[in-house]
């Protein structure tokens, strides 16, 4: 009886350390948080930022409804700020010379020192994040049309799609452009600019499409489902969610994360059967950003940042005082960037676990 007694408490003993130590390993801290200019007008209590850029220096690039865009120290000082003609809501991007590509009003080209280096105006403004492709041409898109810019700044060609476009190119190991559009169809154009084949989905189709190791390429769509296309543009699979699929992610194991307005985050297989899901309190917008020990980072409309274990377990969460539309950044020292409607920018520092 006593042998039983000590080894179920041993057993409740283990538990409790194990617990403990999870815990200290998962506990997350505010290292410190940077805000933005409120944008004018009446509606100006909250401001849409951008997704965070980090630049090889450490340099934390966001835009934000102020119509600035800002680059931040790893400190999170001001390096910098670049004023544009209208709100920034595209996430910059990074040139391979360092140059930042941001759209808004137009298409902005920066130095790193935050210095003009070109702009290209569009009829009808910029409301996507740019493509770079290998051979340094930019894709952008615009309500209706994608350019393809030459890295001067010069016009290379443009496509023009029936309907608004709000998501991002995405430019394939072969050159291949996709961009989806709410004209209810998924594009894949050559470099040159025509059209390479289209694909009809439900409804209007978001964000920047996903391309896997094997060529297969992910598209989110207003029709409730994530669409797994094969190169050719034929159906390989599709997923359907209980709302809105925003965007997706891939891991380095293949598995496919998928971001919903149904207040989920779903890993998928390559097959496309569900391996788990993970429900907040809120729509999840921003694709989930993946960690090089395969952390799964993600912000939600319920005002929180979490990180999940591949299993789909709760690493942590982190409170910000706005809604977070936003993909997560990672640093080369692991502190995780997040933009949020409270018209902040945080970088949270995960702790590291005690001994």
């Amino acid at each position: 009886m006593k042998k039983q007694l000590f080894a179920g408490l041993g057993c409740m003993l283990l538990v409790f350390l194990v617990t403990a130590q999870t815990q200290a390993a998962t506990r997350v801290s505010l290292k410190w948080s940077f805000a933005m200019e409120k944008p004018e007008g009446k509606d100006s209590e909250e401001a849409e930022l951008s997704s965070p850029t980090i630049g090889a220096d450490g340099t934390i690039y966001v835009g934000s409804t102020d119509k600035k865009i800002y680059a931040l120290n790893p400190n999170g000082s001001k390096k910098w700020s670049f004023a544009t003609g209208g709100g920034v809501w595209p996430r910059p991007m990074l040139g391979a010379d360092g140059t930042i590509y941001v759209g808004s009003d137009k298409v902005y080209a920066l130095n790193p020192d935050g210095s003009q280096k070109w702009s290209f105006a569009t009829e009808k403004g910029v409301l996507t994040r740019a493509a770079i492709g290998a051979d340094g041409t930019i894709y952008i898109g615009t309500n209706d049309e994608v350019y393809a810019l030459n890295p001067d700044g010069s016009k290379k060609w443009s496509f023009a799609i029936k309907g608004a476009n709000y998501s991002f190119p995405a430019v394939g190991p072969d050159g291949t452009i996709y961009v989806a559009a709410n004209d209810k169809q998924f594009y894949a154009l050559n470099p040159d600019g025509s059209q390479k084949w289209k694909f009809t989905t439900g409804d209007y189709d978001f964000w920047r499409p996903t391309i896997g190791a094997d060529g297969t390429i992910y598209a989110a769509s207003g029709d409730n489902h994530l669409y797994a296309l094969n190169p050719e543009g034929s159906q390989k699979w599709k997923f359907a969610a209980k709302a809105v699929v925003y965007s997706s992610a891939i891991g380095a194991d293949g598995t496919i994360y998928v971001a919903s307005n149904d207040h989920h985050v779903y890993a998928l297989k390559p097959d496309g059967s569900q391996k788990w899901s993970f429900a907040t309190g809120s729509f999840v917008y921003g694709a989930p950003t993946i960690g090089v020990d395969g952390t799964i980072y993600f912000g939600s409309g319920d005002k929180k940042v979490y990180a999940l274990n591949r299993d789909g377990s709760k690493k942590w969460s982190f409170a910000t005082k706005g809604e977070v539309w936003s993909s997560p950044a990672i640093g080369a020292d692991g502190t995780i960037y997040v933009s949020s409607s409270d018209h902040r920018v945080y970088a949270i520092q995960p702790r590291r676990s005690k001994k």
